[in-house]
């Protein structure tokens, strides 16, 4: 059932393959919108889907049926077929677009990898970020081969989303989400200092950066006790995003690729899936999915915006929303 108005014209459907998997991240190919390629971590496993999210196929070979926390895809994918999943024991890599795998090396043993991030300018400087749920954040300069920590002035080693600035390139700024605090650095990740958060709302369970981020230094943060947060200063100061999500548990939280101009928001609470088309000043509200862990919108598949959401005990859900205006 679907509360308050907006411009969409389609309903979320399940989709095929993967209808009661524990869904906890999404990467979709950089090239989406003409090869339709993405990964989903899950409880059973990586799932991989060419179609557009249309069906899923679980992942074979040295990764069949083990439990995946978080996937990501290199930016420049579709030239190098790498591939990073995370979860329990480290990190394995693919270069060959996900037929065989190989573990990064950890100083540190049995770590547990919650989140993982790419530099946009992975092609040239083969820099990744790992975040864990207890050793804090790792650092690779060597595409995924090694990987080394980096935790000076982290205050909280329990890791559980980062986001990489578009400009990167230019200003280093990485942005981490823990179980007490939010954490940014500008120096490539190197060294972090806390950002002016309420910890009160903690933790920080997704974050999302603005495409136009370099300029208008726009983020939210999506947090399990505070709702919905916002940063207008590239995350060294936030506030509480008016609206429904005030004081809800957020799971999630993703912006249209086209977010400068779209306005697109989704949020995943405990009461639903939230939209907004005007960045969070007003929301609609899928009330029958109120299970979701995840959410990824890609831009320019099959006309307009497409959306995935991942549920807790129900799979995969799909939405093509219209054209962006």
């Amino acid at each position: 059932m679907r509360e308050g108005q907006n411009t969409m014209q389609r309903e979320w459907a399940q989709v095929r393959g993967c209808t009661q998997c524990s869904v906890l991240a999404f990467a979709l190919s950089s090239h989406f919108a003409e090869d339709g390629l993405c990964f989903a971590a899950t409880t059973s496993g990586l799932y991989r889907s060419d179609d557009g999210g249309c069906s899923w196929q679980p992942q074979t070979g040295a990764l069949e049926g083990i439990p995946v926390i978080t996937v990501a895809l290199s930016p420049s994918f579709r030239d190098d077929q790498t591939i990073f999943v995370g979860g329990a024991g480290g990190v394995a890599r693919s270069i060959d677009g996900g037929q065989s795998w190989r573990l990064g090396r950890f100083p540190v043993s049995d770590v547990s990898i919650s989140t993982l991030a790419f530099s946009p300018n992975f092609a040239q400087d083969g820099l990744a970020f790992a975040g864990s749920l207890e050793d804090g954040i790792f650092r690779s300069n060597d595409r995924g081969v090694s990987w080394h920590s980096f935790n000076f002035r982290l205050l909280d080693l329990n890791v559980l989303t980062l986001a990489i600035s578009p400009g990167f390139t230019e200003d280093e700024i990485v942005l981490a989400g823990t179980g007490s605090a939010l954490f940014r650095s500008h120096n490539s990740g190197l060294a972090w200092r806390e950002a002016d958060f309420p910890l009160e709302a903690a933790p920080v369970l997704s974050l999302a950066l603005s495409p136009g981020f370099a300029r208008d230094g726009l983020a939210f943060a999506a947090t399990e006790a505070g709702g919905l947060f916002r940063s207008e200063d590239q995350g060294r100061s936030w506030e509480a995003a008016d609206g429904p999500l005030v004081g809800k548990c957020v799971n999630a939280v993703a912006l249209s690729p086209t977010f400068p101009q779209d306005g697109v928001i989704w949020a995943a609470a405990e009461t639903g899936l939230h939209l907004s088309e005007d960045g969070g000043k007003s929301w609609a509200r899928w009330v029958d999915l109120a299970d979701a862990l995840c959410v990824s919108i890609a831009s320019g598949y099959a006309g307009g915006l497409l959306a995935l959401a991942g549920l807790g005990e129900a799979g995969i859900w799909r939405l093509v929303l219209g054209q962006p205006r």
